[in-house]
């Protein structure tokens, strides 16, 4: 399911492991380096850009049989 929120730069959403990746987000912090005070999310350790974001597929290599 693609996910209904569209993030603009400084805006953060919640999403659980697996997930899709919402349009605009470009770097994912596991919940361990946050923490939510007064309606917003601090970010107790910088990830940089791309930081655990994975593409679709990228675990399988061309040629590679995964279902038989």
């Amino acid at each position: 399911e693609i996910p209904a929120v569209k993030l603009s730069e400084g805006e953060a959403v919640k999403i659980f492991t697996g997930s899709m990746i919402p349009e605009g987000c470009d770097v994912v912090v596991p919940v361990e380096y946050t923490r939510e005070e007064n309606g917003f999310v601090l970010i107790q350790k910088l990830f940089p850009e791309g930081s655990n974001i994975r593409e679709r597929g990228e675990d399988v290599k061309k040629g590679l049989t995964i279902l038989k």
